[in-house]
């Protein structure tokens, strides 16, 4: 229950079987202590407390009887009920928890919310444009700004080839290069892009990225002629590759300079796409471009997970809402303990959930490969279509190496940036061998909490527990053998 997994669809929490006479079934708070017996004949005998804050899912009476069965559910099956009916560019960064979208109703309340913490975790990357002082990155009308420092070389916007867009920035030699050392010292006549001084401040830290065939980028004080220290990975002879380096500039000039480690002879082309430099710091994982507004614009139709999940997969996130409608934003693979631990009244420390034998009611191993949810490779497709009626295709791919099963899919969405392809893979390539584990119920249990079984280590991914006969169903990630 507490932290149910949000990645799976229409996630019902869990069912109460009990008569509610009389009482509201806008929502129900439950508390279950030891012993308690209700007027309606019902009696739990549980050794620990446990709080719910949940909301009616469904309903379903014995006319018999005069018995209902009630199904509940935390606030994420909200954000999966809930749609946009004009489109909208969000910006989590300005939303408040319940404020921002002034319309009424428990389920907005909880977009907002949901959203909120969001924004408050990842907005000035994911969410909003990050202002970067390259003002033409994607060579999508010209070049404006890119120069060559010599007449041995020409810079042009191409649209022969491209990493996303239409456009590129094309590099060509009107004049033998020869071949230079990859790391090298001393600058050579090469490309740039003309920065103003003090543009990109000295002291401070600056993520600049790319994608390119054939060189690399590299930061140089032009006035003195001499490179930074930060070597950016080299691209390869052929094919597209994501490139990044973070910064501290020594000296208060700082120029972008294409470098090329292989040289060749006169009418050889290089192609260079996708250059970003900002205020770095922000992430782990630096967009290979400046978000567009394309790609955090929520159109109608579209529910409120079905927009923020791309977001997130792009920075390996998870959003969750426990059994109190708390929301939590975490890495896909630390669930973490909270970080205040006051929001969670059934929160308890524990290094570890301990089951053994006799505590099982159910140990189960299943091993398939054949199902559907189980890839070890995964290639996605992202399709739309501009404010301006481009068609744009990009993809995001991941693989383990010796990968034997991949899955495809098609988005119709703007690319969000890469990450949601490495994300279910990784997520997909547990499922190979699945453990059932059920047992007495536990209500420290939470997700993060590290797993030990009779034969396995893990960590709880989610837990649900049965409230009728006092079990709960573990499912567990990460699992190696002890």
């Amino acid at each position: 229950m507490g932290g149910f997994d949000i990645w799976a669809p229409d996630a019902t929490l869990g069912s109460v079987d009990a008569t509610l006479s009389g009482k509201s079934l806008e929502q129900v708070d439950l508390l279950f202590a030891r012993p308690l017996s209700t007027s309606e004949g019902v009696t739990f005998d549980f050794e620990d407390a446990l709080t719910f804050d949940l909301g009616v899912r469904r309903v379903a009476t014995d006319e018999k009887t005069g018995r209902p069965t009630l199904t509940l559910a935390s606030d994420e099956a909200l954000l999966q009920d809930y749609r946009r009916i004009e489109p909208t560019v969000f910006d989590p960064v300005q939303q408040q928890p319940g404020g921002a979208v002034s319309q009424p109703g428990s389920v907005l309340d909880a977009v907002n919310r949901a959203l909120a913490v969001v924004g408050e975790q990842i907005g000035d990357v994911s969410f909003t444009v990050p202002i970067s002082v390259l003002h033409n990155h994607s060579f999508e009308v010209d070049a404006e700004n890119w120069r060559p420092l010599d007449s041995r070389f020409a810079v042009s916007q191409s649209t022969v080839t491209s990493r996303s867009g239409t456009g590129s920035l094309r590099v060509a030699y009107n004049t033998a290069i020869p071949s230079l050392p990859f790391p090298g010292t001393a600058v050579v006549t090469q490309p740039y892009y003309d920065l103003a001084v003090n543009e990109v401040n000295f002291g401070q830290m600056w993520v600049y990225t790319a994608t390119a065939r054939q060189l690399a980028l590299r930061t140089a004080d032009l006035a003195t002629l001499t490179y930074g220290t930060d070597w950016m990975e080299a691209a390869p002879t052929t094919g597209w590759r994501q490139m990044s380096a973070t910064i501290v500039p020594t000296t208060p000039r700082v120029d972008l300079t294409i470098y090329d480690m292989t040289g060749g002879p006169s009418g050889s082309v290089l192609y260079v796409d996708d250059v970003v430099i900002y205020r770095g710091g922000f992430t782990d994982r630096p967009s290979s471009r400046v978000p567009s507004q394309e790609s955090i614009k929520w159109e109608p139709g579209v529910s409120a997970w079905d927009y923020i999940k791309p977001l997130l997969d792009t920075y390996n996130l998870k959003l969750w809402c426990d059994e109190n409608r708390t929301w939590h934003l975490t890495r896909l693979r630390e669930y973490a303990r909270p970080r205040d631990t006051s929001d969670f009244p059934n929160y308890r420390e524990r290094a570890a959930l301990n089951l053994r034998r006799d505590d099982l009611t159910e140990l189960g191993v299943t091993v398939d490969r054949d199902a559907d949810d189980w890839f070890d490779a995964a290639a996605l497709t992202y399709t739309w279509t501009t404010a301006a009626g481009v068609a744009q295709t990009a993809y995001d791919t991941f693989a383990f190496e010796g990968w034997s099963k991949a899955y495809a899919a098609t988005i119709n969405r703007p690319f969000p940036g890469k990450g949601a392809a490495e994300q279910l893979v990784r997520r997909a390539s547990t499922r190979g061998r699945v453990l059932t584990v059920t047992g007495l119920s536990e209500y420290s249990a939470f997700p993060g909490m590290r797993l030990d079984l009779p034969d396995d280590l893990g960590t709880v991914a989610a837990v649900e527990f049965n409230l009728s006969d006092h079990t709960m169903r573990v499912s567990p990630r990460g699992l190696e053998r002890s």
